[in-house]
């Protein structure tokens, strides 16, 4: 740090400016009148005397962010809003009045000891004021992703779709496909998104022509029979399907406009359940277990208990670190249920487990990258890090560490094939056992 000061008439160095202190000036109502002091750089061996100066001293005050937005959650999604805040530190004498907007407010506020009490006192437009009492450290942990919430209105609970009438599928095509050809490298213009088996068939959700499809393959995938592929048509021309996950009798698909669809692939027909009114992005992470489905967003996880018409919210404090997927096609890899209603969620730095459908956590493990990703094989659970492996050996939290090789790149997928897992990197496909590994 390099420190400035002015300089006083009459001392040693007054003579290397044009007007030393004092400073005369005028000023005239209502103009603006700028005054431009003169300072000098202090020197290694300047002292203060040199300046006009009994002594130099300054002392700096240590600060900190706090973060906060005001919400109100009766609405769907909740509403930012507006208001004011006061922050009083009596062990200083602080006072600070700021106006908040409807976004994540930044205010920079004097850094104090932990045990000295922060009062905030706000105002949110239209409700009445509130008062809470923090710590430097709750401050601290406060930041632009993370903010201090304060929340007003009762809490939606429940959360509704529009529900289409139910509409049947277009035959597109059929394919009779050799054993020894890749299904999903097949040059019929076809782009694929994910894939799920279901009753001994497999299905593959994508899109032909500018139209959502489905394919049914006769054979499970991993079998080394021919194989006949039927390809549906979806009439709606502009819906983008997701991924796909199997309840019960059903497959979910998800589109980009926050839409599920539920396909009866038994009899050929389908229906949509819209939350695009509520938020597009809502079924961005949508996972199955047994027969109902889950949402995971934000701190918050919903339950469907009816094929995906509406959802409930079992959960507002599940850690929002499993964001989903980085891009709109890449299949969600932070949150995952295996079974019997067994959770899982990467919520960095834990490993959280949930054994009741996701209604309470614990952590099972700590020090887990925020990059991780999580997968499941046999009921059991993997994480995939940056640069290891880390693998549930029975399915009761015993975890082995596996050291990944840089030239295969990331783990893309895990999959289960004629009973053996496999692990699928960017450049290599291994045979993976937790007894032997290699």
């Amino acid at each position: 740090m390099r420190l400035s000061y002015l300089l006083l008439e009459g001392s040693e160095f007054a003579e290397l400016v044009q007007n030393p202190l004092p400073i005369e000036f005028s000023v005239t109502e209502d103009e603006a009148t700028t005054v431009s002091p003169e300072v000098l750089v202090v020197g290694e061996n300047d002292t203060p005397e040199d300046f006009g100066y009994v002594a130099f001293g300054f002392q700096i005050v240590d600060t900190q962010y706090f973060y906060i937005t005001l919400n109100d959650i009766s609405t769907q999604p909740a509403t930012l809003l507006t208001g004011k805040i006061s922050i009083f530190i009596e062990s200083i004498d602080y006072l600070e009045e700021k106006d908040l907007v409807a976004d994540v407010n930044k205010i920079r506020i004097p850094l104090v000891d932990n045990s000295d009490d922060i009062i905030i006192t706000i105002h949110a437009v239209n409700y009445d004021v509130t008062t809470r009492t923090l710590n430097s450290d709750q401050i601290e942990s406060t930041s632009l992703n993370n903010p201090f919430q304060e929340n007003y209105g009762e809490e939606v609970t429940k959360i509704h779709s529009v529900t289409s009438t139910s509409r049947n599928l277009d035959l597109l095509e059929t394919l009779e496909v050799n054993k020894d050809e890749d299904l999903l490298v097949l040059d019929n213009g076809i782009t694929h998104n994910d894939i799920e088996n279901l009753g001994g068939y497999t299905y593959v959700i994508g899109n032909k022509g500018g139209y959502p499809i489905i394919i049914e393959i006769h054979g499970e995938r991993g079998s080394y029979d021919d194989k006949t592929l039927n390809i549906y048509k979806f009439p709606e021309d502009n819906a983008n399907l997701l991924h796909l996950v199997v309840a019960g009798d059903y497959l979910l698909a998800t589109s980009s406009h926050g839409e599920i669809y539920r396909i009866n692939m038994y009899t050929k027909s389908y229906m949509v359940h819209d939350y695009g009114p509520y938020s597009d992005g809502f079924t961005k992470n949508l996972y199955a277990s047994g027969t109902d489905l889950f949402i995971h967003e934000g701190n918050n996880l919903y339950k469907s208990i009816d094929w995906g018409a509406s959802f409930d919210l079992i959960n507002n404090n599940v850690g929002s670190s499993s964001a989903g997927a980085s891009s709109s096609n890449e299949k969600p890899r932070r949150f995952i249920f295996t079974y019997d209603n067994v959770a899982y969620n990467l919520n960095s730095p834990c490993v959280d487990k949930s054994t009741d459908a996701g209604n309470t956590f614990d952590c099972i493990l700590d020090g887990i990258d925020s990059n991780s990703k999580i997968y499941h094989y046999n009921g059991k659970v993997l994480i995939a890090t940056p640069n290891t492996i880390i693998a549930d050996q029975d399915g009761n939290n015993s975890f082995v560490y596996y050291n990944t090789q840089p030239n295969d790149g990331n783990l893309i997928n895990v999959a289960v094939v004629d009973g053996d897992t496999r692990l699928f990197f960017e450049y290599a496909v291994y045979d993976f056992n937790t007894s032997n590994p290699d």
